[in-house]
């Protein structure tokens, strides 16, 4: 059985604006109980990772959090040196929030 759409916890998608999402990313994402929030500026992908990160930790401290750890997706960008900018950034800042590259 599927959890609740609120019991889903946030992971971010960060991906360039003229490029659709593959359904499959939603999906397996979906499967982790991992709902996805698409940005498609750097800027905007790290804050709402961190703001995901924060509501990780308050459910941690109402012990409804699952373990699992989502971070951010980022699919390939047209503005590199801005993703590069914003990688170097959170590694050094949020390093417990993990980052994939697709």
């Amino acid at each position: 059985m599927n959890e609740p759409l609120g019991d889903m916890l946030t992971c971010v998608v960060l991906a360039p604006v003229d490029q659709p999402v593959d359904p499959m990313l939603h999906a397996m994402l979906s499967e982790k109980n991992w709902s996805a929030r698409v940005e498609h500026d750097p800027r905007m992908a790290m804050a709402e990772a961190c703001l995901a990160r924060r509501e990780r930790q308050l459910r941690a401290a109402w012990q409804t959090h699952s373990g699992l750890i989502p971070g951010l997706v980022i699919l390939s960008h047209p503005r590199a040196d801005e993703v590069d900018s914003m990688r170097t950034a959170m590694e050094r800042h949020v390093p417990d929030i993990p980052i994939w590259t697709v």
